[in-house]
């Protein structure tokens, strides 16, 4: 298990989620542990890091889901809300559902595209989705997502 991981995990138990860690000095690796085992203050340059969650719960198809939620903070503002049944055993009439949300907090260049329609700025975007396999491709859809982006970011400086 790798530090980021630790820390991840360490950060969720006090009800927070670290973004942004591509980059991350060993000052500010060092300077999360102690915020979050010491409860010691956080020097300004880090707290872009920390994102506090929210547990809620959605209903799709009358089915109840657990959520957790996240609001990050840069020139923009944006939440995240994300859960799952988990697998239920088969498809979506076995009552699994996967949800996906994102919403503009403030000054988000938001746009969305649906059936290759036009392109049109939105305040949020919901994604459900149904069944065990699709809960599957979606985990690698968004693990691609993540790596293709990290991977241009890095390639950018």
């Amino acid at each position: 298990m790798n530090i980021i991981s630790e820390l991840q995990k360490l950060a969720q138990t006090k009800g927070y989620s670290l973004v942004g860690l591509e980059n991350l000095t060993l000052d500010a690796v060092q300077a999360l542990l102690n915020y979050f085992k010491d409860d010691q203050p956080l020097e300004e340059q880090y707290q872009h890091h920390l994102c506090e969650q929210t547990n809620s719960t959605i209903y799709i198809d009358q089915i109840p889901i657990a959520t957790k939620k996240i609001e990050i903070t840069n020139a923009n503002i944006l939440s995240v809300a994300v859960g799952s049944t988990g697998y239920m055993g088969g498809d979506t009439g076995h009552g699994g559902r996967t949800y996906f949300a994102i919403k503009d907090e403030a000054s988000t260049d938001l746009r969305l595209r649906v059936n290759n329609g036009h392109w049109q700025e939105v305040e949020s975007i919901e994604i459900a989705l149904g069944g065990d396999t699709e809960l599957e491709t979606f985990i690698e859809a968004l693990k691609f997502g993540l790596d293709h982006l990290s991977l241009t970011v890095r390639e950018s400086k």
